[in-house]
């Protein structure tokens, strides 16, 4: 089965850090998703950023969509678990496959947060997971564009 961590496999080590003060992106400030259908969920249009390939969830797969804006790109997985023990789980398995990442400057992981999440910067990696209500979404911009990728989240609705 794939899970949502199964693109982070790049970045394979990390120190754990709990995270103290705000979300990454003012995410808990931003709404919570709603429904099943992920071509809706998931915007055509992102800030600046078009969406350029989709493909929806299927029984172990997460979703998927690449978006663009001029060169910059955002890879962006996506799903929604049965429960709160599958979200809980899947974002352990993302951190357990970062944990040990030497490639980031700065990295956070909160898991025990309403709204979990795991956030990594480097010169190689510009990364962020999170969870609203039962949905996972994580965006990499794989150059380690860290503009590119505050600006995708600034405008990103969860």
């Amino acid at each position: 089965m794939k899970l949502l961590s199964a693109a982070f496999i790049l970045v394979s080590g990390f120190t754990l850090s709990l995270a103290f003060g705000e979300i990454p992106y003012k995410t808990s400030n931003k709404a919570v998703p709603a429904g099943a259908d992920f071509n809706k969920l998931i915007p055509l249009k992102v800030g600046s950023f078009e969406r350029v390939e989709f493909s929806p969830p299927a029984p172990g797969l997460d979703g998927e969509a690449m978006y663009r804006s001029g060169k910059k790109e955002i890879f962006m997985l996506f799903s929604r678990a049965d429960n709160s023990k599958d979200l809980k789980e899947t974002m352990e398995t993302i951190r357990d496959e970062v944990k040990d990442n030497k490639t980031t400057d700065a990295r956070t992981i909160s898991l025990k947060t309403d709204i979990a999440y795991i956030h990594f910067l480097g010169p190689k990696i510009a990364f962020f997971a999170w969870t609203r209500g039962l949905y996972c979404f994580s965006a990499d911009s794989k150059k380690g564009d860290k503009k590119s990728l505050e600006e995708f989240m600034s405008a990103f609705p969860y």
